[in-house]
């Protein structure tokens, strides 16, 4: 039986009204008549049974909506991670057809604020080695990368952009002066 929250309330209510009332009859009543006392001892319990079932029904609909939810979350993560690793592909891709690898010298990304060695790394192993390019790399895609790589990414990386396009022009003070305001 599938009933709604509010019906179940409604019952339980009901129920324990009933056995109250009951009750009170009971203490009223001379000693003779006992199957009031019955009555309300049973439908004392038949509301504390009433009461655990819409528990366990809420129980089982927040957990349903809970799993629910981290699934979606799950699949929107990975259809992010994917479509970040397809764009740093084709982004790759085009990099290296435009200039050789054996040409393109990598900078030091950890001159950026938040990017230490792993974040290095992880930059470098999805193609993003220049300043030029982490200042053209968007922050989903930043994102996507550094979760593909199974990391948690850093607060402040939807700076790094801006940060790189002052370093890769060389002023350190303006970069200084952009994380000092940040």
């Amino acid at each position: 039986m599938n009933l709604s929250q509010e019906a179940k309330n409604l019952i339980a209510m009901t129920a324990l009204v009933g056995a109250v009332a009951l009750a009170l009859n009971d203490v009223a009543l001379d000693g003779n008549d006992r199957n009031l006392l019955s009555w309300s001892v049973g439908l004392f319990f038949v509301s504390i049974f009433f009461w655990l079932w819409m528990r366990r029904d809420a129980l089982a609909e927040q957990r349903d909506e809970a799993v629910k939810a981290a699934e979606e979350s799950a699949s929107r993560a990975e259809e992010l991670a994917r479509r970040t690793q397809e764009k740093s592909q084709t982004e790759r891709q085009s990099d290296q057809a435009t200039a050789p690898v054996d040409t393109l010298e990598a900078d030091d990304l950890t001159k950026i604020n938040g990017i230490g060695k792993i974040f290095r790394d992880i930059l470098y192993d999805a193609g993003i080695k220049t300043f030029d390019q982490l200042s053209n790399s968007s922050r989903e895609g930043l994102i996507g990368v550094i979760v593909a790589a199974g990391k948690v990414p850093p607060p402040g990386l939807e700076t790094w952009p801006q940060q790189a396009v002052y370093a890769s022009k060389g002023d350190w003070e303006g970069l200084r002066a952009y994380v000092n305001a940040s």
